[in-house]
């Protein structure tokens, strides 16, 4: 007997069906006040669509702080089961090497003990199966545009007032989100590389336009993407100089600091690097 399976992805049914056209419609809402600079409103629009499928009895969904809330939990019992076994293995390692050391010293002939597998990663999360996948990654994309548009004209106009507490913090959630929902997102990885760079975390915000770049076909869309790399990758190297000699500074002034009780300064020692060894050569100077 032919048995034909559906597949796995769903076939909406009628109550379904209708609470997504629901939501697609105060999508469509959304898109429009947005495309007319309406932000605050379409941010309302897109929250609605979000809670139109989240909070249906007949959906399997679920919320979005819920669905953050499992990752942190799945991430933070990870941490500590790879940290036990790290221990473990830390453990298992001084053993071997305590009794290799006892071997070799009693018949002359060392073993290498046992190996010990120090690559332990984390699982990565899989979030539970949602009705509206697709959906409710654009949704959540689509606020944190909005919310991002508010915070960069607020933060150019005195006279725009906006919701008390709302930061880019808020725009990285809705990308996380969206991105749980559905991974390789190319906009919401290019809207969280935003907020991580107006956070001035261009490590993160680099991760992000990499990630984007893998997984974007178009080429005007992949050019881009490569402008944002290269621009980041700039301002990476400029905060990092910027904080090596912040550091520097600080160490200088501790050696000055230390140097004064002696009448001394750094000032007085001068480095010269030898071409030949490549070494430094420090002298003193009164």
């Amino acid at each position: 007997k032919l048995i034909q399976t559906m597949p796995e992805i769903y076939e909406i049914d009628d109550d379904k069906e209708s609470i997504l056209e629901s939501a697609e419609e105060l999508k469509a809402q959304g898109n429009e006040r947005f495309m007319k600079g309406h932000y605050d409103e379409a941010r309302e629009l897109y929250t609605k669509a979000i809670e139109t499928l989240s909070t249906s009895s007949d959906c399997s969904v679920v919320t979005g702080k819920e669905l953050l809330d499992l990752r942190d939990d799945h991430e933070r019992k990870e941490r500590q089961r790879v940290t036990e076994i790290r221990k473990q293995q830390q453990r298992m390692d001084m053993a071997s090497k305590q009794s290799q050391s006892q071997s070799s010293d009693s018949d002359g002939n060392g073993n290498q003990g046992a190996k010990v597998d120090n690559e332990v990663k984390m699982v990565p999360f899989v979030p539970p199966k949602s009705d509206f996948p697709n959906e409710l990654a654009i949704y959540h994309s689509n606020r944190s545009a909005c919310m991002s548009k508010l915070l960069d004209i607020s933060s150019k106009s005195e006279s725009l007032t906006i919701e008390a507490g709302l930061s880019y913090d808020f725009v990285i959630d809705d990308c996380d989100i969206a991105l749980l929902h559905k991974p390789g997102y190319v906009k919401a990885l290019l809207r969280r590389m935003n907020a991580y760079e107006k956070m001035e975390k261009y490590e993160d915000a680099l991760q992000d336009a990499r990630e984007a770049l893998v997984n974007e076909t178009k080429s005007n869309t992949r050019k881009e993407i490569q402008n944002h790399i290269s621009r980041l990758e700039r301002l990476h190297r400029e905060k990092m100089q910027k904080l090596q000699e912040e550091t520097m500074g600080k160490l200088k002034d501790l050696g000055n600091s230390f140097l004064s009780n002696f009448g001394m300064s750094l000032d007085q020692f001068k480095a010269e690097k030898d071409p030949n060894t490549g070494s430094y050569n420090i002298s003193f100077g009164k």
